[in-house]
């Protein structure tokens, strides 16, 4: 593959053609970076050739992208994400995805994880889903989709009391469910049958504890929603 560099979008204007083994690239702001096998390497716009590789592991980062002042590696395993630490330091923001289990969080302190492999006890709660948690004892003994379960189980008695009783008229009433401030949130569902608007958590390796094991030394930074133009 040959990487271009290219003027503004809108001119199509091709600056510089640099010849690479790139299995994947991504540009922005912070430069254009090359994945090619077990490696990322930043293409270098004063000599127009690549600079020197990293190393992160075979098979660990199935893609790249870039933006907001960080490099993405998109993860397949957690090495990676470390070997990106070590070599670019602190000051470079760097996010793995689900599956990331860093053998020695202390090592990956600083690196943030999207990933939904959190109990929902564990994330920021309505009052109603506070009253669930305090009610069943789910937050001293943590289960993933237990406060799924019960919205879910919610759900469906209302679509029964509000059909008339046939399968057909429950699941359009369960189709046509509304919920604020419930269990869950506030969300409805889409023509998928998903959660809409759907979130996804962030957690932030300190080396200290973690939400109740998802992924080691790692507490939850925030739940980002995903905007409508991403979603299809």
């Amino acid at each position: 593959m040959n990487a271009r560099m290219c003027g503004p979008p809108h001119t199509g204007r091709v600056i510089a053609t640099v010849k690479a083994d790139a299995d994947t690239l991504a540009a922005g702001a912070e430069g254009v970076w090359v994945l090619s096998g077990d490696s990322v390497a930043r293409l270098d716009p004063a000599t127009n050739s690549l600079g020197k590789p990293i190393t992160i592991g075979a098979g660990a980062t199935a893609g790249i992208a870039v933006g907001a002042g960080a490099v993405w590696p998109i993860r397949k395993a957690c090495c990676g994400g470390l070997a990106l630490r070590a070599r670019l330091g602190t000051h470079t923001t760097l996010m793995a995805g689900f599956g990331f289990n860093p053998p020695q969080p202390a090592v990956a302190r600083g690196l943030y994880v999207a990933t939904t492999d959190v109990p929902r006890s564990a994330l920021p709660l309505t009052r109603a889903g506070v009253r669930f948690v305090r009610e069943t004892g789910a937050a001293r003994t943590p289960q993933y989709s237990t406060l799924e379960t019960a919205q879910a189980a919610e759900l469906v008695l209302t679509a029964i009391a509000r059909s008339d009783r046939t399968r057909a008229s429950v699941l359009e009433h369960l189709r046509a469910s509304r919920v604020q401030d419930g269990i869950l949130g506030s969300f409805r569902f889409d023509r998928n049958g998903d959660i809409d608007p759907p979130t996804v958590p962030i957690l932030r390796v300190t080396g200290g504890g973690a939400p109740h094991g998802a992924v080691p030394g790692a507490v939850v930074d925030r739940v980002v929603t995903i905007p409508a133009s991403l979603r299809h």
